[in-house]
């Protein structure tokens, strides 16, 4: 006689077969949960990458719309005379000078050192080298911003030069004289009167490189392709023409631009010596390191701008969308910052009124 236990079919075991199949399905869920966590944290990985890429070109942008609003030439109404010492007529006057364009044209370098905008300006930072001067937080500084390209060897510790390989790169630069060295007041009377191709002396003999230069430029940020810089005088509005906003020199802008010209004789037909222009364009292409990288030609500065763009102030956005495409055919990570600064120290004047005073 047989015993049967009443449980033990509800007791009965796993087969092989539905073990194998469990199995299975357990591998197949954790590798969808392994998957979806690596795909989750190589996107936060990335996120966090590119927000770290350009952090450092945000606040590089940050600084020069900051800086930038601060420009001042200190304009004032004298009298000029003649060689009698007769007053002939009265007009604004300023020893100081602001001027923005084409980095190379205004320093006189290669446009592949020296690509994109630049603007060079006074204003009462109280930077100073010297300890017995900093009691006095006011004091004029020469300034500017510009991009350049180079290695970095110059910035390396000495012990590192040699040793490593230099890298490459388009790096923005912050131009800051001291103080104490500022020399743009001498000789004024001369500077007051007259215009000639030694006006940028006062921040081009320091763009040459070297220990002179080192020592009044630094790195504000790297990978920044190009530095746009846009003069304006009205806020854009719809409807409105060019000549109503942009000024006639399109980017460049000089305000010691018909100095020793006669009213009659000027060709500008505009009259903005001695004046910040009302508005300033601030537009800045940043890439990202590995980007950056990918492209490197050692000495051979990469061709990642299109050639002949950024010629004429309206076609600003047509040209920056050229850019943008370009950079994401060839699969550069890239960032463009733009914003618009109201010079602190513009006269906003109704043309032909205050001439006529």
């Amino acid at each position: 006689m047989t015993l049967t236990h009443p449980h033990s079919k509800s007791q009965r075991g796993f087969t092989l077969i539905e073990l194998l199949v469990s199995i299975t399905i357990m591998i197949v869920l954790l590798l969808m949960i392994f998957s979806m966590v690596d795909q989750t944290q190589r996107t936060w990985t990335r996120a966090s990458s590119e927000a770290n890429q350009f952090r450092e070109a945000r606040l590089a942008f940050e600084s020069i719309s900051r800086r930038v609003r601060q420009a001042t030439l200190n304009t004032y109404w004298d009298y000029e005379y003649d060689n009698s010492l007769r007053p002939t007529d009265y007009v604004r006057q300023s020893e100081l000078h602001f001027v923005m364009g084409e980095t190379a044209k205004l320093t006189q370098r290669p446009t592949t050192v020296f690509p994109g905008h630049g603007i060079f300006f006074q204003a009462p930072f109280g930077y100073v080298v010297e300890k017995d001067y900093r009691q006095f937080t006011e004091l004029l500084n020469a300034w500017g911003f510009f991009v350049e390209f180079g290695d970095d060897r110059e910035s390396l510790p000495a012990f590192l030069r040699g040793r490593v390989q230099p890298k490459f790169r388009y790096r923005l630069k912050e131009f800051r004289l001291p103080s104490e060295n500022f020399e743009i007041y001498e000789d004024a009377e001369q500077r007051r009167k007259s215009q000639s191709i030694t006006d940028n002396k006062w921040f081009a003999q320091f763009m040459g490189g070297g220990a002179k230069s080192l020592l009044v430029k630094r790195t504000l940020a790297e990978n920044i392709l190009m530095l746009v810089l846009t003069p304006m005088k009205a806020v854009p509005e719809k409807g409105a023409s060019a000549s109503e906003i942009f000024y006639q020199n399109g980017y460049a802008y000089n305000s010691r631009d018909g100095l020793g010209e006669k009213k009659s004789d000027s060709s500008q037909g505009e009259d903005n010596l001695h004046l910040l222009p009302s508005l300033i364009r601030v537009t800045m292409i940043a890439i990202d390191e590995p980007s950056a990288a990918r492209e490197e030609r050692g000495a051979n500065p990469p061709s990642l701008i299109p050639s002949g763009l950024f010629k004429q102030p309206k076609n600003l956005e047509r040209d920056l969308r050229l850019v943008e495409e370009q950079l994401l055919d060839r699969r550069i990570n890239n960032r463009i910052f733009s914003t618009t600064v109201a010079m602190r120290e513009a006269n906003w004047i109704r043309r032909g009124e205050q001439d006529d005073a």
